[in-house]
């Protein structure tokens, strides 16, 4: 049996670490879990200011806290692999360490974000990562320009990760359809950033739709002020897919900022059985198929087009929405199938 140690975010279970951990888990992989966001001091305003303007956005206690984690749970036996999640924080140093304590063990790192993107108050985040590309065995990264730049960095081996739906979660509702509650036409699940806000501005002013928005930094926007009955605080897990359930349309915005072509709710909204009605890019042509599996739109003038039209035929919507999760189904874009896939490739000869 593989064994390994898996550092992440991992203390509550709507956090992707903790649903790509536990799918680790549920493929007969040996993972102890170390949960790395006790060593990230808390929200105060003294760290939100360093976090913004400091040429360093993490302090020198954060830093020592993390790796000196990080080195004393490499005790024992070495496992056959250690998985390390978004590891910004990470010391050249303590991986120097563990590659000489343990030699045999794959230093693995995963992160879906993109160090490289535009958003520049972001980038002394990095630092620390960039530089410690070369060090790791193995990436694992969600963008065909990761690839690239990451070889260009002196990575090792760079591959590629797509995100699946973690199905303890995001499932269909199994209520008789009489019982089930539409709360809202049109809902939206995310941050306010990027284009996403002059594009939700515009679904409200000019094309008058009132979509029922879940996020962050809404109340920060104008939109949000505006429209502030329209607006609730962010729901994750059970509550995020509840919102699905209870929403005829659901809206999938990537992030431009970080040069995305999909990203999580991509799966978890057909793999919930709700409407995905999303922005149409290569990523999300190839996983469905516009018209019978979800709809895309490449403007707030199709976008609106298509939710009056699918507000205004129950029938076809809920075919393609049933048609959207039997395509998650039958091609096995469950996060589990993600994570075997993904351990088969570091270690072909294992029986997964």
């Amino acid at each position: 049996m593989l064994k390994g140690i898996f550092f992440g975010s991992i203390g509550r279970i709507w956090s992707t670490s903790a649903q790509r951990l536990d799918a680790i888990r549920s493929i007969g992989v040996a993972v102890r879990g170390v949960d790395t966001d006790r060593t990230i001091a808390s929200n105060s305003f003294a760290t939100r200011l360093r976090r913004r303007f400091a040429s360093d956005p993490y302090s020198a206690p954060e830093v020592r806290c993390y790796n000196q984690l990080v080195l004393s749970s490499f005790q024992g036996q070495a496992p056959d692999f250690a998985w390390f999640e978004w590891p910004r924080l990470m010391e050249s140093a303590t991986l120097l360490a563990l590659k000489e304590r343990w030699p045999n063990c794959l230093l693995v790192c995963f992160q879906d974000d993109n160090p490289f993107g535009d958003r520049i108050r972001e980038r002394p985040l990095w630092r620390r990562f960039i530089q410690n590309i070369p060090l790791y065995a193995v990436h694992y990264v969600k963008r065909d320009a990761d690839i690239v730049k990451f070889t260009q960095l002196g990575a090792k081996r760079v591959l590629p990760f797509t995100h699946g739906v973690y199905d303890p979660i995001f499932k269909p509702d199994d209520r008789p359809l009489g019982e089930k509650d539409i709360l809202w036409p049109v809902s939206f699940v995310g941050t306010a950033l990027d284009h996403r806000v002059g594009f939700i501005t515009q679904l409200f002013e000019r094309h008058k739709i009132p979509v029922r928005v879940f996020g962050a930094r809404w109340r920060r926007t104008w939109v949000g002020v505006r429209h502030w009955r329209h607006f609730s605080t962010q729901v994750t897990a059970e509550a995020y897919t509840r919102v699905i359930w209870n929403s005829k349309i659901s809206l999938g915005f990537v992030s431009s900022s970080n040069h995305d072509e999909y990203n999580g709710r991509t799966f978890e909204i057909p793999g919930s059985g709700g409407f995905f009605l999303a922005e149409r890019t290569q990523k999300h042509q190839e996983f469905f198929e516009e018209g019978k599996e979800a709809e895309f739109f490449s403007s707030v003038e199709e976008c609106a087009s298509k939710i009056r039209f699918y507000l205004a035929n129950d029938n076809i919507r809920r075919r393609i929405a049933a048609a959207g999760y039997e395509r998650c189904m039958r091609a096995d874009y469950r996060l589990t199938s993600r994570m075997r896939d993904a351990m088969r490739v570091l270690f072909p000869d294992s029986r997964l």
